[in-house]
């Protein structure tokens, strides 16, 4: 165990490849989970990555994604840095797909059919009385 303000003993093991997480906008509604990967793998051929999830908009007729890389960035991905805030449009099964780096907010559910749409939310506030 280590406490704050120690530095942790070296680990024995290998240190893992770094994973790069990518959100994916504007891909087409009708397109399924099995479909994007299928488009990327003809786009990114010979690179590992998974679609780790696949939300509709309820607003517009689009999906968002999550996509993490295994292995190294595709080259066409590589100007996008950590904690960027650009964006790259890339034509993927013939239609432009919107990339960034994931920041943390992302539509990760979808409501069954039928289901009401619901939002939960955490109010966070500061006092500066002390």
């Amino acid at each position: 165990m280590v406490s704050i303000g120690q530095t942790p003993a070296a680990a024995p093991c290998a240190v893992p490849a770094r994973r790069r997480v990518f959100r994916a906008e504007d891909i087409p509604r009708e397109w399924t989970k099995q479909l994007l990967s299928e488009r990327l793998q003809q786009s990114f051929s010979g690179h590992d990555f998974q679609v780790d999830s696949l939300c509709r908009y309820h607003i517009r007729p689009l999906s968002t994604a999550l996509i993490t890389f295994n292995s190294t960035v595709p080259e066409g991905l590589t100007t996008l840095n950590n904690g960027s805030d650009r964006e790259i449009e890339l034509d993927i099964g013939g239609c432009q797909i919107i990339f960034c780096h994931c920041l943390g907010l992302t539509t990760l559910f979808e409501p069954s059919e039928g289901e009401s749409l619901k939002a939960e939310y955490i109010l966070l506030y500061k006092s500066s009385v002390t």
